[in-house]
Protein backbone atom coordinates (compact mmCIF):
# COMPACT_ATOMS: atom_id res chain seq x y z
CA UNK A 1 0.00 0.00 0.00
CA UNK A 2 1.30 3.41 -1.19
CA UNK A 3 1.16 6.39 1.65
CA UNK A 4 -1.70 7.93 -0.50
CA UNK A 5 -4.01 5.22 0.32
CA UNK A 6 -6.28 5.16 2.93
CA UNK A 7 -8.17 2.40 4.65
CA UNK A 8 -12.06 3.32 5.78
CA UNK A 9 -13.78 1.25 8.46
CA UNK A 10 -17.02 1.53 9.47
CA UNK A 11 -18.04 0.90 13.22
CA UNK A 12 -20.58 1.40 15.19
CA UNK A 13 -20.26 3.24 19.03
CA UNK A 14 -20.01 0.26 20.58
CA UNK A 15 -17.60 -1.32 18.27
CA UNK A 16 -15.91 2.16 18.39
CA UNK A 17 -15.50 2.51 21.98
CA UNK A 18 -13.90 -0.96 22.41
CA UNK A 19 -11.62 0.24 19.51
CA UNK A 20 -10.80 3.36 21.83
CA UNK A 21 -10.10 1.13 24.52
CA UNK A 22 -7.70 -0.75 23.06
CA UNK A 23 -6.14 1.86 21.64
CA UNK A 24 -6.02 3.38 25.08
CA UNK A 25 -4.54 0.10 26.60
CA UNK A 26 -2.27 -0.14 24.18
CA UNK A 27 -1.09 3.41 24.08
CA UNK A 28 -0.13 3.33 27.97
CA UNK A 29 1.97 0.33 27.73
CA UNK A 30 4.02 1.57 24.29
CA UNK A 31 4.35 5.01 26.09
CA UNK A 32 5.30 3.40 29.34
CA UNK A 33 7.77 1.27 27.06
CA UNK A 34 9.13 4.19 25.02
CA UNK A 35 9.07 6.85 27.68
CA UNK A 36 11.90 5.30 29.75
CA UNK A 37 13.86 5.98 26.04
CA UNK A 38 13.55 9.31 26.47
CA UNK A 39 17.15 10.16 24.60
CA UNK A 40 16.19 7.98 22.15
CA UNK A 41 15.08 9.43 19.14
CA UNK A 42 13.54 6.10 17.49
CA UNK A 43 11.31 6.33 20.49
CA UNK A 44 10.25 9.87 20.12
CA UNK A 45 9.19 9.18 16.63
CA UNK A 46 7.42 6.18 17.51
CA UNK A 47 5.16 8.58 20.46
CA UNK A 48 4.69 11.36 18.31
CA UNK A 49 3.08 8.03 15.20
CA UNK A 50 1.22 6.74 18.17
CA UNK A 51 -0.36 10.50 19.06
CA UNK A 52 -1.05 11.17 15.30
CA UNK A 53 -2.90 7.74 15.04
CA UNK A 54 -4.85 8.52 18.36
CA UNK A 55 -5.77 11.89 17.21
CA UNK A 56 -7.03 10.36 13.78
CA UNK A 57 -9.46 7.81 15.48
CA UNK A 58 -10.67 10.60 18.26
CA UNK A 59 -11.42 13.10 15.63
CA UNK A 60 -13.42 10.86 13.66
CA UNK A 61 -16.02 10.34 16.13
CA UNK A 62 -16.66 13.94 16.52
CA UNK A 63 -20.17 14.85 14.79
CA UNK A 64 -21.07 11.19 15.40
CA UNK A 65 -23.30 9.14 17.76
CA UNK A 66 -19.89 8.37 19.04
CA UNK A 67 -18.64 11.84 20.00
CA UNK A 68 -19.58 11.26 23.73
CA UNK A 69 -16.79 9.06 24.42
CA UNK A 70 -13.86 11.59 23.20
CA UNK A 71 -13.60 14.64 25.24
CA UNK A 72 -12.01 17.93 24.37
CA UNK A 73 -8.85 18.90 26.61
CA UNK A 74 -8.47 22.09 25.44
CA UNK A 75 -5.29 21.70 22.63
CA UNK A 76 -5.75 17.54 22.71
CA UNK A 77 -8.76 15.71 22.15
CA UNK A 78 -8.79 12.41 24.55
CA UNK A 79 -10.74 9.32 24.90
CA UNK A 80 -13.49 9.95 27.84
CA UNK A 81 -13.00 10.09 31.47
CA UNK A 82 -15.62 6.38 30.78
CA UNK A 83 -12.71 5.02 28.83
CA UNK A 84 -10.03 6.04 30.58
CA UNK A 85 -11.42 4.35 33.71
CA UNK A 86 -12.61 1.46 32.05
CA UNK A 87 -8.81 1.29 30.65
CA UNK A 88 -7.05 1.88 33.73
CA UNK A 89 -9.02 -0.68 35.50
CA UNK A 90 -8.51 -3.50 32.89
CA UNK A 91 -5.09 -2.67 32.85
CA UNK A 92 -5.09 -3.08 36.88
CA UNK A 93 -6.41 -5.72 36.71
CA UNK A 94 -3.96 -7.20 33.80
CA UNK A 95 -0.67 -5.98 36.02
CA UNK A 96 -2.18 -7.97 38.88
CA UNK A 97 -2.73 -10.96 37.71
CA UNK A 98 0.56 -10.63 36.19
CA UNK A 99 2.11 -10.46 38.94
CA UNK A 100 0.92 -13.37 40.57
CA UNK A 101 1.35 -15.27 37.46
CA UNK A 102 5.48 -14.32 37.31
CA UNK A 103 5.52 -14.78 40.76
CA UNK A 104 4.35 -18.19 41.01
CA UNK A 105 6.54 -19.01 37.76
CA UNK A 106 9.70 -17.57 39.49
CA UNK A 107 9.13 -19.14 42.48
CA UNK A 108 8.42 -22.57 41.03
CA UNK A 109 11.21 -22.51 38.63
CA UNK A 110 13.53 -22.23 41.74
CA UNK A 111 11.93 -25.02 43.87
CA UNK A 112 12.15 -27.22 40.84
CA UNK A 113 15.79 -26.46 39.92
CA UNK A 114 16.66 -26.64 43.69
CA UNK A 115 15.22 -29.76 43.63
CA UNK A 116 15.95 -31.85 40.37
CA UNK A 117 19.12 -33.99 40.20
CA UNK A 118 22.53 -32.98 38.85
CA UNK A 119 21.78 -35.73 35.70
CA UNK A 120 18.28 -34.53 35.01
CA UNK A 121 19.88 -31.21 35.19
CA UNK A 122 21.87 -31.31 32.86
CA UNK A 123 19.70 -32.77 29.95
CA UNK A 124 17.34 -29.55 31.30
CA UNK A 125 17.82 -26.34 29.01
CA UNK A 126 17.12 -23.00 31.43
CA UNK A 127 14.75 -21.82 28.60
CA UNK A 128 12.85 -25.17 29.15
CA UNK A 129 12.15 -25.38 32.75
CA UNK A 130 8.88 -23.45 32.60
CA UNK A 131 7.91 -26.70 29.90
CA UNK A 132 9.45 -29.59 32.40
CA UNK A 133 6.82 -31.38 33.80
CA UNK A 134 8.09 -31.36 37.17
CA UNK A 135 7.51 -27.78 37.35
CA UNK A 136 3.89 -27.69 36.92
CA UNK A 137 3.86 -29.25 40.75
CA UNK A 138 5.76 -26.15 42.07
CA UNK A 139 3.80 -23.53 39.78
CA UNK A 140 0.65 -25.65 41.32
CA UNK A 141 1.64 -25.44 44.89
CA UNK A 142 2.45 -21.41 45.03
CA UNK A 143 -0.61 -20.80 42.62
CA UNK A 144 -2.77 -22.64 45.24
CA UNK A 145 -1.16 -20.75 48.49
CA UNK A 146 -1.04 -17.67 47.30
CA UNK A 147 -4.98 -18.26 45.70
CA UNK A 148 -5.26 -18.75 49.31
CA UNK A 149 -3.16 -16.93 51.67
CA UNK A 150 -2.42 -14.36 49.15
CA UNK A 151 1.36 -13.01 50.77
CA UNK A 152 0.59 -13.81 54.14
CA UNK A 153 2.21 -16.56 54.72
CA UNK A 154 5.14 -15.60 52.59
CA UNK A 155 8.72 -14.66 54.19
CA UNK A 156 12.53 -14.46 53.58
CA UNK A 157 14.75 -16.87 55.73
CA UNK A 158 17.58 -14.37 56.74
CA UNK A 159 18.66 -10.92 57.85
Amino acid sequence: MTEDQTITITLDADQYRDLLGVLDIGLLVKETILGARKGDAEAREELADLASLEKVLLESAVGTDAENLVQDAGKRLLPSDDVMDETEETVDEYVEDQFWLELSDRLGQRDFLENVSEESLEDVDAEEVALQDGVREYYAKYDKEFDRYGLDRLRVDGK
